[in-house]
């Protein structure tokens, strides 16, 4: 019984991988050419939920391809950030330059290296036109939509970047910069909608 068990588990987790590289494939070419929008608020009115504080630094859309996703269940931000994405836009939305990188996700960081031998752009380029979201979904409709991307999926999120003050007395603030790099460089993104283009 525990064979089959065991079986079946194989067979739905070879069935996800499949359904996921089969949808992480496009065309070569720009499919995102648009650069996220943001608009600052200074430091907008805060609220509270489940005892953590919010506080709305910036209005923020991106339409991006998803890179990779990385759920959360244990770490230490997961009851507020369940669900990081790797998302990218301009040459990093072409399938040409993905084919070259080699991209992955762990402990809250997005990295990337050349799959073969050389970067297809710049380091620069790479950076400037990717992100490492932690997303904070503002619903449980909302959490299930996030939840739902896979690699490959062109989406567009809207929310706002914040700055949250945990119920335990940490404090979590959104990178404001789509060029910064290292620790405290990824957005912090309060999810209102979740589209699939």
């Amino acid at each position: 019984m525990k064979g089959v068990a065991a079986g079946i588990i194989l067979v739905l987790l070879g069935v996800y991988f499949i359904d996921d590289y089969r949808h992480a494939r496009h065309p070569p070419g720009i499919l995102v050419p648009d650069d996220p929008y943001q608009n600052l608020m200074g430091r907008g009115a805060p609220w509270e939920e489940n005892g953590n504080r919010f506080t709305p630094l910036a209005d923020f859309h991106v339409s991006a391809r998803i890179l990779r996703t990385e759920p959360y269940w244990f770490d230490h931000g997961s009851a507020v950030s369940p669900l990081d994405l790797a998302v990218g836009w301009g040459p990093m939305s072409d399938q040409a330059v993905l084919d070259e990188l080699s991209i992955s996700q762990g402990q809250r960081w997005y990295t990337w290296r050349p799959a073969h031998r050389n970067l297809p752009l710049p380091s620069e380029e790479i950076v400037s036109h990717s992100a490492n979201i932690h997303t904070i979904p503002s619903s449980p409709e909302i959490k299930k939509q996030l939840r739902a991307l896979r690699v490959g999926d062109l989406a567009e999120l809207d929310g706002y970047l914040v700055e949250v003050q945990t119920a335990d007395g940490g404090k979590w603030t959104s990178s404001l910069s789509r060029t910064d790099v290292g620790g405290g460089a990824c957005e912090l993104l309060w999810v209102r909608t979740v589209k699939i283009r």
